[in-house]
């Protein structure tokens, strides 16, 4: 079954030159301006770029406007010491993306250092004041569209499959080393 979702914010703002930047090896895709910060995160590979790293935050967005968080990714907590802690910073369900539920086997990892497998990505446009791409797995796939426009920034999801809703996990930001700060 096919699904679609979006996200619409709100935005007034007459000027809207942006520049657009991209970091492949790192899997980044950015928007900017004077006003607006919006990145989307895509990996080709995910799970041989990054091994034990990896994060499931394929298609995450991160958006600030006016140097106010609105999404942001909840940083990185601990590597080895409470590995329950750790996974969570790292699961789908930590991160503002797009997941299927189709893509259930992904959701566990096999132990402390193994990586969290997630879709493979490819970034289909970056320009014109968006970015959009796709994660695919077995078959399924998810296309995000980051769109920032004069009167709002908009994010849409459409999928081949069944789109899972819910929460982002509500914990708190970390920059690492266990460090927990409330604002986000």
């Amino acid at each position: 079954s096919n699904s679609t979702r979006s996200f619409t914010i709100p935005f007034d703002c007459q000027t809207m030159t942006l520049a657009a930047a991209h970091y492949p090896c790192f899997g980044i895709y950015i928007l900017r301006n004077d006003r607006v910060f919006a990145a989307l995160r895509c990996v080709s590979t995910p799970n041989e770029a990054h091994g034990g790293h990896l994060h499931q935050d394929q298609l995450h967005v991160e958006i600030a406007i006016d140097q106010n968080n609105i999404v942001t990714d909840p940083g990185s907590y601990v590597y080895t010491a409470l590995p329950e802690r750790r996974c969570e910073y790292r699961a789908h369900s930590s991160h503002f993306v797009p997941w299927l539920a189709e893509w259930k086997e992904l959701e566990k990892p096999t132990g402390i250092f193994s990586f969290l497998p997630s879709p493979c990505g490819q970034v289909t446009h970056l320009g014109d004041g968006n970015v959009s791409a796709i994660a695919s797995h077995g078959g399924k796939y998810v296309r995000r569209t980051l769109d920032v426009r004069r009167d709002r920034i908009e994010v849409c999801d459409v999928a081949s499959g069944t789109l899972v809703s819910h929460p982002v996990t509500e914990i708190w930001f970390s920059a690492g080393y266990g460090i927990l700060t409330q604002s986000r």
